[in-house]
Formats: C-alpha cells, structure tokens, sequence
C-alpha cells in the first residue's frame, strides 16, 4: 500500500510546488505589495487623496512637487498657487531640529493629544518607535532656555 501511496503523494507535492512557482513567477500576489506601497499625497485644491504614482497628475511649484486629482485641479493651482498654499505653516520637527511644513500629507503623529510634524520619513520613524526619548530631549532643551546653565546661576 504505501509503495502505491508514495508515488501519489510525492506528485501532489511536485505538482503543488509547481503552481505555486508559476503564481510566483507570474506575479501571483503582487498587486497587494504594490498596492502598500504606493505611496500617497493630498490634492492642494480640493483636499482628495491621491496616489504618487507615475501617470499622475502633477506640478511642480518652487522646488516641490503637487499631486492634483484632475487636469482642473491643476488648472486651479497653477492659476493662484498661493490661495492654496497659504494654510501651510511651518514648524521644528522634533527629532533633527529642522522645519518641517504642516500640510495634510506631511509626516505627522499624533502622541499625547498633540499633532508632531517632520521633515522626512526617517525622522518620523524614529519619534514613532520611541516617542517619548524625544520629548524628554525637547523638555530638557527647553529647561535649558529657560533656567540657562544652572551652574552659572549658583544651583
């Protein structure tokens, strides 16, 4: 019995490895792994979320790249860049120190009821693994400047 078994078996499991091969070769499953990684970005006329892929829809405006929902989109912005950027303020990103702009796509985490901005991915990866060694760096800054070397003042 087992020699008539065996055969069967081991054709299954060739037969099985085989598919999955093919599936993986022909890209069986990509699209969820493309789709995680596409990355996205807020239309500066409308507000809507849009995907920064290669057929996109964009402008660039003093340095920077905008990603638009439509050709009308676009249209609008190009026409009065301003009216639509004027909402961006800058802030101190946390972790290197830089500016970094508060705009609807910008790095950001929220942590203990407050939004925290960031110049870059990395440096919004490394608050969001550890948050709290960063605010303590800040809060000893600010103590810093506000009480001056504690030494000098006699403490």
């Amino acid at each position: 019995m087992l020699k008539k078994t065996l055969p069967t078996l081991l054709g299954a499991a060739l037969l099985f490895g085989a598919v999955v091969l093919v599936g993986f070769l022909a890209g069986c499953g990509s699209k969820a792994k493309t789709d995680e990684v596409t990355q996205k970005a807020t239309d500066p006329t409308c507000g809507m979320e849009v995907a920064m892929t290669e057929g996109a829809v964009t402008h660039e405006y003093e340095g920077k790249t905008y990603y638009f929902c439509s050709a009308d989109c676009k249209k609008a912005f190009i026409a009065d860049p301003d009216k639509y950027l004027a909402e961006e303020a800058k802030v101190i990103d946390p972790v290197c120190g830089m500016e970094a702009t508060m705009t609807p796509d910008a790095a950001k985490y929220e942590y203990e009821d407050k939004t925290y901005y960031f110049c870059s991915a990395d440096c919004h990866a490394k608050f969001v693994a550890d948050p709290g060694e960063y605010m303590e760096e800040m809060h000893e800054e600010m103590e810093e400047e506000m009480h001056g070397d504690d030494e000098h003042h006699g403490m």
